[in-house]
């Protein structure tokens, strides 16, 4: 059926009435848009990717700020626009953002008619909707007085930077909250005026300090050097603090940066335990294939012995005892190689349950209680089971050790949820589900100080024993991607905790 003409003008009317409307709208936010670009302080752009990227976009501050119009520079490269040594300063602003696909940060120092100018420039990766990457550029002239909005962009862009001091009166003016969690103020303190290069120094570190003041001001920067920090609660901490200067007219201010040394000491504790690491599984490859060989001889040449029927008692008891002996060589041997990571681990499914169960068998003195609280619904673990076994076996012997003839060691187990990456001893547990493994004691427990060498090879805080036993459960519980925590204290007991990841289904 066909409509009367008249009604066919009617619709068309207003299709077109609805198109304007929308036009309308699409101009008003395009000017708005392009307004808020315009009449931003900072200069923005917008280019394809790549030393041979293209300016598709530049605001109205570009142009005024570079002197150079907007007209002229799309469709241009900075290759096109600049000298060679401001367009590699470009480049290799960008080269990061390219590389990572992240934001980056530096100054860039252009020579104009009126003197040089330092630019403060962000890049940063833009996906459009139609699927085209492209670069964008972000700048903000450094002034010639420390600007609120430059001091804020540098404390918060860059995370390790501390905050901004006045030379004359030694008043942190502005702080990341790194700095502002680490020494525990807020930003309330910080406008009150309450946060100083006085107030924060412990008397142990003044001189220093007063050597960081005089370094920044006759060389524009200060090297890492470490002191005493005092946080607001009058505890005190070690930091290590550096900088350079922002401005010196008309008002002298410098970059304070610090870091938390506590972090670097654990990060270098990190590195030497890795180094031990491998130093140990180099050396313990070569000593398990000569150890080996020999302990096959002595293992094979006593048993033959040991079967002679001619012997008299008395040889085969000695006989025995070398046997033994070199049964405890092999199993050291192993102990050493699984603490090096240098021991293959098979993967499977571990009933980790069913191998707590087991330990019920192990023998223990008659005044010791062993308690065994294990969760019905214990999902399997990834790994070794044979390792495993080994790992529970030398914590329940160093547990029994502990109490001696008499006490308690309890072993529980559950199933636990990690919901973000917790530290454990050296490493740092990820987030996901894991089976929780706690071996208790009464025992008399042990000193803070020596706790971080419990997992070294053959240290003991025992007159008697190995030395391998905690660090062969360590090598094993770090080599299955699960941690190890200890709690103790004198006089109240020892609790070892282990994370295993749970087989996945």
């Amino acid at each position: 059926m066909e409509l009367p003409k008249d009604r066919s003008i009617q619709d068309l009317h207003a299709h077109f009435a609805d198109l304007q409307q929308r036009y309308d709208q699409l101009r008003r936010s395009h000017d708005l848009l392009y307004a808020l670009l315009d009449q931003s302080p900072a200069a923005v752009s917008l280019k394809e990717p790549g030393p041979q990227g293209r300016y598709v976009y530049l605001n109205a501050q570009w142009e005024r700020a570079f002197g150079i119009a907007v007209a002229e520079a799309l469709g241009k490269t900075d290759r096109d626009l600049w000298s060679p040594a401001i367009a590699r300063q470009l480049e290799n602003l960008d080269a990061p953002v390219l590389e990572t696909g992240r934001p980056a940060d530096g100054v860039i120092s252009i020579n104009q008619a009126d003197g040089t100018h330092d630019w403060l420039s962000w890049r940063f990766p833009v996906r459009c909707p139609s699927g085209r990457n492209l670069l964008g550029g972000f700048s903000v002239e450094r002034s010639s007085t420390v600007d609120p909005l430059e001091y804020r962009l540098l404390c918060k862009v860059r995370p390790g930077l501390m905050g901004i001091v006045y030379g004359e009166e030694d008043r942190i003016v502005e702080a990341n909250e790194v700095f502002l969690n680490m020494l525990g103020y807020t930003r309330e303190d910080l406008a009150a005026g309450r946060v100083s290069l006085d107030a924060i120094t412990a008397p142990i570190s003044a001189h220093t300090c007063e050597e960081a003041r005089r370094e920044i001001d006759a060389h524009n920067s200060v090297s890492l050097k470490e002191v005493e920090l005092l946080r607001k609660d009058g505890s005190v901490i070690s930091a290590g603090i550096g900088g350079s200067v922002l401005d010196r007219t008309p008002r002298f201010a410098w970059v304070m940066y610090a870091l938390d040394m506590a972090e670097q000491r654990r990060a270098e504790r990190l590195l030497r335990r890795e180094e031990i690491w491998e130093r140990l599984g180099l050396m313990a490859a070569g000593l398990a294939h000569d150890f080996n060989n020999l302990l096959v001889v002595i293992i094979g040449n006593a048993s033959m012995a040991a079967s002679d029927l001619s012997a008299s008692p008395k040889i085969r008891g000695y006989l025995q005892e070398v046997l033994s002996a070199a049964e405890q060589a092999a199993v050291l041997i192993r102990q050493m190689l699984v603490y090096s990571g240098k021991a293959r681990i098979t993967q499977a499914r571990v009933p980790i349950g069913e191998i707590i169960r087991n330990l019920a068998t192990q023998k223990v003195p008659p005044g010791v209680q062993l308690v065994l609280e294990v969760s019905e619904e214990l999902p399997p673990v990834s790994g070794d089971a044979s390792q495993l076994g080994d790992a529970l076996r030398n914590l329940l012997e160093n547990a029994l050790e502990a109490v001696g003839e008499r006490g308690i060691v309890r072993i529980s187990a559950a199933p636990c949820r990690i919901d973000q990456p917790i530290a454990y001893h050296d490493g740092e547990i990820p987030a996901g589900e894991y089976v929780c493994l706690t071996v208790e004691d009464t025992g008399p427990g042990i000193e803070e100080h020596l706790q971080t060498r419990l997992f070294d090879p053959f240290f003991t805080t025992k007159f008697h024993g190995r030395g391998l036993g905690l660090a062969a459960a360590y090598g094993i519980v770090r080599r299955h991607g699960g941690g190890i925590h200890i709690e103790s204290a004198p006089g109240k007991g020892t609790r070892f905790e282990v994370l295993l990841k749970v087989a996945p289904h």
